[in-house]
Parts: C-alpha cells; sequence; structure tokens
C-alpha cells in the first residue's frame, strides 16, 4: 500500500524493489509483491508503476483498491502486508521488516513464538540493591505484565510509579500468581540500570539486545509506556 505523493512511500519504494528483485534473483519464485495504489489521480499511480518490478490492483478498480485496504487495515502508508497465498496475514509489519532484514535472510518474516522471545532468565533488583539473575522458571505458570518502557521518555516516567503502586499492592494482597517484566527501550545500559534500581519487578536484561527488540516486535511496542498483560503461554489478555 503506498502512494506517489507519500515522501515515506518514495524513500521506502526503491528499498523493497532492491529486496524484492534480489530475491527473485536467488530464485524465490513462490513470492509475488502488488501494489495497491492510494494516489489521488490515475496519471500519479501510472507514473509510480514505471518505478516497481512488481504487480498492480489497476488504478481503475477503486471498490476493490479499498476494500484490500480497510481489509489489511492500511490506515498509514507505505504498508507492507505479507501474505500466505490464501490471503491469510502472516505479518503487518512487512515494512519495518524490510528496513531490519534488508537481505531478506528472515524472509517471511514470520513472528516468532512466545518461547522463541522469552529470556532463559532476568534481573531483579534485591533489596541490598543489588542486580541479581532470577531463573524464567520461576515465573512460568504466571500471568505476565510486559511493560515497555525507557528511561529518557517521560511519559513512562511518569507511569511507573503508579504501576509500581499497583503491582506492589497486589503482591501484598497475595496475588502470586502474576508477575511484571521491564522490556527496556532506553539508549544505554546506565540509563537501563538506573531505571531498573526504581522498580520492584524483573526486567529482561539490557544486554539481550535481539530478545528485547524481538518482543516489542511481536508485542507491537511502537510507542511507550505500553503495558501488555497475557497468559502463561504469552498470549494476550
Amino acid at each position: 500500500f503506498s502512494a506517489h505523493w507519500c515522501p515515506p512511500c518514495r524513500r521506502f519504494t526503491p528499498a523493497l524493489a532492491k529486496l524484492y528483485t534480489k530475491l527473485q534473483a536467488e530464485g524465490k519464485h513462490d513470492l509475488e509483491c502488488v501494489f495497491v495504489s492510494l494516489d489521488n489521480d490515475e496519471s500519479q499511480f501510472d507514473e509510480y508503476l514505471g518505478e516497481m518490478p512488481w504487480l498492480a490492483v489497476p488504478y481503475a478498480l477503486n471498490d476493490e483498491r479499498r476494500d484490500i485496504a480497510q481489509k489489511y487495515k492500511a490506515r498509514g502508508i507505505p504498508h507492507l502486508v505479507v501474505c500466505d497465498a490464501d490471503g491469510s496475514i502472516i505479518t503487518e509489519d512487512g515494512t519495518e521488516a524490510v528496513q531490519l532484514d534488508e537481505d531478506g535472510a528472515k524472509f517471511p518474516w514470520r513472528p516468532p513464538s512466545f518461547s522463541d522471545v522469552w529470556p532463559s532468565s532476568f534481573l531483579k533488583v534485591n533489596d541490598a540493591g543489588e542486580e541479581v539473575t532470577v531463573p524464567s522458571s520461576e515465573i512460568k505458570d504466571k500471568h505476565i505484565m510486559l511493560y515497555f518502557s525507557a528511561h529518557w521518555c517521560p511519559p513512562c516516567r511518569r507511569f511507573t510509579p503508579a504501576l509500581a503502586k499497583l503491582y506492589t499492592k497486589l503482591q501484598a494482597e497475595g496475588k502470586h500468581d502474576l508477575e511484571c517484566v521491564f522490556v527496556s527501550l532506553d539508549n544505554d545500559e546506565s540509563q537501563f540500570d538506573e531505571y531498573l534500581g526504581e522498580m520492584p519487578w524483573l526486567a529482561v536484561p539490557y544486554a539481550l539486545n535481539d530478545e528485547r527488540r524481538d518482543i516489542a516486535q511481536k508485542y507491537k511496542a511502537r510507542g511507550i509506556p505500553h503495558l501488555v498483560v497475557c497468559d502463561a503461554d504469552g498470549s494476550i489478555i
């Protein structure tokens, strides 16, 4: 989903074309790209299509283009959705996937399972102010609050005390079937360490960059603070 008039689309299209051409050259002919235009007129569509090595829904099919955009939630562009042959969605985050995986090594970017991204251990600051390791087995049967946040984010700094107050209250009431896990979007480890010191719960270690990124992608943490409540298997409540 894209349009000639959209500057971010015009910047993204060459990157997608480069990846598409690479995958085709590697013999991956079990994929195709289809341009669904949100252009304002057919001349823009025609000019833009001339820059693309793939297929397009004809501009004259206004109803079809609108229905496809609605079905695949193309509320902002560029928007790249990867589907199986029956139209079922593999990922709605194709635009970000292209930017993070320019060579297409992980194509078609199937979202990882909860077990794929879940660390084997976490960090926690104990009563002595020391960071200690907590094995994931200690929380394997608990409901999980995934807290995406960062020290540099003012709304996060305002929200964290409220969440800490609630967490402490629930723990004091004996509700030990829940745990909160901080997933940091801090810019460096010193910020992470300082911020974790304000939290009574666990955290994904800062050094686990890939795991933090994958968890954020899986749970669509595009803005922070972002709190997701899950069952023990990682399914979203």
